[in-house]
């Protein structure tokens, strides 16, 4: 990234958001210009779409923008090149910034709901909480500054509605969370656990986990969510139990 197309971006930052600016001046220096890049750009997006009479238009543009960016060959805007650079170097996953779009058209409050829901934070988080008790929804931990309000449906294959649904949340323990998330357990429709080979009940019980654990309770409203869950990681029916879940997916000779 050249000097020139730092200090540009620099400039829009100042510009957009003197907190955003402020706050980029104690980032470590290796982080803080591709943090300016992608600061640029999202604010270079949003003001595009904002202010188009053709959303749909501006959204379409902004989409082959980031194809080029992503394919090595951006187009001459200096957020573009900028943001192209930290993408070579930082490897930043596209679906970053494929969230762009479905930012736009929002209102504010619609967005920092939805930016807090990313994170598991805001109401989303309080929400979930609630339904849970305050406690992890598999192993009870009651705990909630530790719990994390994750979404049992990835967010990336999500609608903005099914985003903010409390219904999505399931509220766990980091090492519960991690496993989900990575696809190496889920669960059925009546919150029996479904686990992938690699999770066997020795890993489980080093985790502090019970091999024959559930969820602790469960709406009907949960359940799309959990379906959707199971299907993207390559479980089997929800009728199956965890050992031949086990045995089935060594069968397949599946890779974790």
């Amino acid at each position: 990234m050249s000097a020139a197309d730092v200090q540009a971006c620099r400039a829009l930052m100042r510009g957009g958001s003197k907190s955003f600016f402020l706050a980029s001046l104690a980032l470590p220096s290796r982080v803080r210009a591709p943090a300016t890049a992608l600061y640029a750009f999202c604010r270079v997006a949003d003001d595009a779409i904002d202010t188009s009479t053709e959303p749909a238009s501006a959204l379409e543009v902004l989409r082959h923008r980031l194809d080029a960016i992503y394919a090595g060959a951006p187009g001459p805007e200096i957020a573009d090149r900028a943001l192209a650079d930290v993408v070579g170097t930082m490897a930043l996953p596209r679906t970053l910034l494929d969230a762009l779009p479905d930012m736009a058209g929002v209102s504010n409050t619609v967005r920092k709901a939805l930016i807090d829901a990313r994170v598991g934070q805001g109401a989303y988080r309080a929400n979930v909480l609630k339904l849970w008790g305050s406690q992890c929804a598999f192993t009870g931990c009651p705990l909630p500054a530790v719990l994390t309000a994750s979404h049992a449906k990835p967010w990336h294959l999500c609608t903005q509605t099914e985003r903010l649904d409390p219904y999505n949340g399931l509220l766990l323990a980091p090492h519960v969370d991690k496993l989900l998330d990575a696809g190496l357990i889920a669960f059925a429709d009546d919150g029996r656990l479904l686990r992938k080979p690699d999770v066997s009940d020795a890993v489980m019980t080093s985790l502090g986990l019970d091999p024959k654990g559930r969820l602790r309770r469960l709406h009907a409203k949960h359940q799309p969510y959990i379906a959707a869950h199971r299907t993207l990681f390559g479980f089997d029916g929800d009728n199956t139990d965890p050992e031949v879940i086990m045995k089935s997916t060594h069968a397949r000779n599946v890779s974790i």
